[in-house]
């Protein structure tokens, strides 16, 4: 059994459906999935900064974290951009309670929700809202 599950994640890194970084689910795994439910999308505040600033290992340590801190969640996630990241819960109370942990952490990381009818139009409208709440966390600052 402990054979077949490192056999399992040796061709989910070989075929690039798990992020080396981060050890969240890739793009592509994104792509090939069929998600339903609620969508969580995120960005990370200041990842740029970070690297600008400290360098890039800071930043990586940053990203990294966030999988961690995703990986905790009862959602499946993915990292399907530099510091974009799209989270999956069941339903809306997963996907609330994935939200308040991550308001509740101590990275900073906006966050939109969309209920997923079809998944560009989900996507869009949690990008949207992922936005205001970027907007939001900057007014904090």
């Amino acid at each position: 059994m402990k054979a077949l599950k490192t056999l399992k994640g040796l061709i989910k890194h070989r075929f690039g459906l798990i992020d080396p970084l981060t050890k969240l689910g890739s793009k592509l795994a994104f792509d090939l999935s069929e998600p339903t439910g609620w969508i969580i999308y995120t960005d990370a505040n200041g990842l740029k900064e970070l690297n600008d600033t400290y360098g890039h290992d800071v930043g990586d340590a940053f990203l990294k974290s966030i999988g961690e801190l995703y990986q905790s969640l009862n959602a499946n996630a993915f990292r399907v951009g530099g510091d974009e990241f799209l989270l999956i819960a069941k339903t809306e109370a997963e996907a609330n309670k994935a939200i308040d942990s991550i308001h509740n952490s101590k990275l900073s990381i906006a966050c939109g929700l969309a209920k997923i009818t079809t998944l560009p139009e989900a996507i869009k409208k949690a990008e949207s809202k992922m936005y205001k709440d970027k907007a939001r966390i900057k007014g904090k600052a």
